[in-house]
């Protein structure tokens, strides 16, 4: 995994850059979440989703709660039965509703695992290519083309559609600088604002 420095000449920038990656679990993770979180109405239905998840998730322990007293007080251990089964269903509604499992259902999907994704940066454009088995994947990619340009605190990432995007891993870059460089001609070549997430 390695990475040239970017360089500049007067006002006109000359990118030498090559990045060489493999995605991880956590950084289509970090993808979907983007792409979900910019829509208005997922974040209005997440919100009212997450509340509705922990009450359930509460209303079940109750319940168990409420069964375990019971069996206890009438001596009917059946009770204490539905008391594990609610306690268990109570833990399965809250997981998946979380954001790993979404994570873990996207990375299911992805059919590039473990394979080696090498980004060149150019002048006007870049390059993807993904390296398989018995067939190699290439694109390139104008900047004028890039319709969102978003950074997390462990990636940044290139939306070439409203749903897909290039992502760039910070850990892939030598240091802090060529990160900073990185930014700043991104920001100049695409013409577009930084969205931080």
């Amino acid at each position: 995994m390695g990475i040239r420095s970017c360089m500049q000449r007067k006002k006109k920038i000359l990118m030498e850059l090559k990045i060489k990656s493999i995605y991880t679990q956590a950084d289509l993770g970090a993808l979907q979440r983007i792409c979900l979180q910019s829509q208005k109405a997922y974040r209005r239905t997440n919100n009212i989703r997450q509340i509705v998840t922990i009450a359930v998730a509460m209303l079940l322990w109750l319940l168990a709660v409420i069964s375990v007293v019971t069996a206890v007080k009438e001596k009917e251990w059946a009770f204490a039965g539905v008391a594990g089964v609610m306690v268990i269903l109570g833990a399965v509604f809250l997981r998946r509703g979380s954001p790993k499992a979404l994570e873990t259902a996207v990375w299911k999907r992805y059919p590039h695992k473990e394979k080696k994704i090498t980004m060149t940066f150019g002048e006007a454009d870049f390059t993807t290519h993904v390296e398989k088995t018995s067939v190699t994947m290439d694109s390139v990619v104008e900047y004028s083309s890039i319709l969102r340009l978003c950074e997390d605190e462990a990636r940044f990432f290139l939306f070439t559609t409203a749903q897909s995007a290039v992502i760039v891993p910070k850990r892939d870059f030598q240091n802090k600088d060529s990160i900073d460089a990185f930014r700043t001609d991104m920001k100049q070549l695409t013409g577009r604002a930084l969205e931080h997430f």
